[in-house]
């Protein structure tokens, strides 16, 4: 039999340490997890796009108070574009303590990348989700995200971004729902399957 299941890493905040002390030059008001034109899997003109919706991003996230805006990169080559923009600091690790304390220190998450915006809904971190492949959109709505997700090729992405960040507080409507039913039933059967997967290799 086939089973949806979803992410377990939307349930992280139920085993992750609660305490982690973060030096103050790695706090910030918002963490842009980038990803590099040429290693996404859209059209040609969308990559050279890419990088006028992140510096008007970045005026606009300025223009709203949030003034220490830095790039986080989740894979090593994405490092040479992120260090390719003027004034913009980029944060890079391998460590997955590191990686997740980094976003619990951030007002907010502005994200291409999987890898931090699910966290980022299970550690209670404000977050707004890019999606530029079928995976990501996929997976989006598969957990229930789909009206808070933007479609990267289909959308006007700089007036979507605009309209999350104005109203960030719409996020937490569409959690409470999720927790409500689609989540603990997602969780439900990670745990009942994984159980099941351990009878059976105790079994055998």
């Amino acid at each position: 039999d086939n089973i949806m299941g979803g992410c377990p890493t939307l349930f992280l905040k139920d085993y992750f340490p609660k305490e982690n002390k973060l030096s103050e030059k790695y706090k910030t008001d918002c963490l842009i997890s980038i990803r590099t034109p040429n290693l996404m899997s859209v059209p040609p003109e969308k990559q050279y796009e890419l990088r006028d919706i992140l510096l008007d991003t970045i005026d606009y996230l300025k223009s709203k108070g949030f003034s220490n805006v830095k790039f986080l990169c989740h894979d090593h080559r994405d490092i040479p574009f992120a260090d390719s923009f003027k004034g913009v600091d980029f944060i890079f690790t391998d460590d997955a303590y590191k990686f997740i304390n980094l976003l619990r220190h951030t007002r907010l998450n502005l994200t291409f990348r999987l890898h931090s915006f699910i966290p980022c809904l299970s550690l209670d971190v404000p977050t707004i989700k890019v999606s530029y492949d079928e995976r990501a959109l996929s997976l989006v709505d598969s957990i229930g995200m789909d009206d808070w997700n933007i479609n990267y090729v289909k959308d006007n992405v700089m007036a979507e971004i605009k309209s999350r960040i104005d109203n960030i507080g719409d996020l937490e409507s569409i959690k409470t729902q999720n927790n409500q039913s689609l989540w603990p039933s997602i969780q439900n059967g990670f745990v009942n399957n994984f159980s099941s997967f351990a009878e059976m290799c105790l079994s055998s």
